[in-house]
């Protein structure tokens, strides 16, 4: 699914050097609506889990579900009675906060929030990077932060990217890719804890790198890896969260979690976009100090969901 996820976004970059340049960005935006239509006619043909049915006494809707799913794998499904321990009561926002899952969702919390802070931040600092184009040198030396104001420039004086650099910017795209597939083989041979960690240090010390020199061929590479380790973060954090909560909170667990990430989304653009303007080099080591406590989160999760049966 992340894999579906990417060819999305790498097929808007295409759109955006189809179209921004000949037709404008008003143009690229209502084509890249059309495929929102087409997910609310198939949303309504996605089922609802059946162990979910199960946990909540809708025995009968559960054996239906399990049918329309043997149906469509032309096989019987077994005579035998769906059965599991039923939940009293639907999960609620307060029993994410039990003695034993307390430890778990708070540090999910920072998780999920530094990590759409340095995903969406890496996609707006590799398009602010590719449009400035800064040379080696240029990023540390660029800091003044007495001169630092925060007031709008003129909107005259906006430029957007020219077709080399949109191109640049599909290129860019395609490092997410392969990161479903690096995160399956990471999660699957030395565990999901790990990966964490490993892609936090990966994505702190290639911002870093970036933050002290920021252009040409190596930026390009540098930038394409940022994107694919950027993105192997949103696909780990999305394999973890649900395996390592129980059925009935699974849902609101993750709900809420995803309105704290969206919180880091909003905060992000202030430091892609608006910091990187007067600092690039501040502005790339407040992602590396971001990614750097997102590792340390990643260290103290208290479970390790590999080989875990879901309760």
């Amino acid at each position: 699914m992340e894999m579906v996820m990417s060819m999305g976004g790498a097929l808007a970059a295409f759109l955006a050097y189809l179209l921004i340049q000949p037709y404008g960005w008003r143009m690229w935006l209502l084509v890249c609506t059309f495929p929102s239509l087409i997910f609310l006619v198939l949303s309504t043909c996605i089922p609802e889990s059946p162990r979910f049915y199960l946990v909540t006494g809708q025995n009968g809707n559960a054996r239906k579900v399990m049918r329309t799913i043997a149906q469509f794998n032309k096989c019987e499904l077994p005579p035998q009675q769906l059965t599991t321990k039923q939940q009293e009561t639907r999960g609620q926002i307060g029993d994410l906060f039990k003695p034993e899952l307390r430890r778990l969702t708070l540090l999910l919390w920072a998780n999920w929030f530094i990590m759409l802070f340095v995903y969406y931040g890496a996609i707006l600092l590799i398009t602010e990077s590719i449009k400035n184009d800064s040379t080696c040198g240029n990023n540390i030396s660029s800091i003044d932060l007495g001169d630092l104001s925060f007031e709008p420039a003129c909107a005259l004086e906006c430029k957007g990217p020219d077709s080399k650099q949109l191109a640049n910017i599909f290129y860019n795209s395609l490092a997410e890719l392969p990161a479903p597939i690096v995160v399956a083989f990471l999660a699957d041979c030395f565990g999901r804890k790990s990966t964490f960690l490993f892609l936090y240090l990966m994505y702190t010390l290639i911002a870093v790198i970036l933050g002290i020199c920021n252009g040409g061929t190596a930026m390009l590479i540098m930038l394409f890896l940022w994107r694919g380790f950027a993105f192997a973060l949103v696909g780990i954090t999305y394999l973890y969260t649900p395996e390592a909560y129980p059925t009935h909170v699974r849902s609101t667990a993750s709900g809420m979690l995803s309105s704290i990430g969206r919180i880091g989304g909003l905060l992000t653009p202030f430091i892609a976009q608006v910091l990187s303007g007067y600092s690039m080099f501040l502005a790339f080591m407040i992602y590396a100090g971001m990614s750097l406590i997102g590792a340390l989160c990643a260290f103290f999760l208290p479970i390790e969901t590999k080989g875990r049966v879901l309760a």
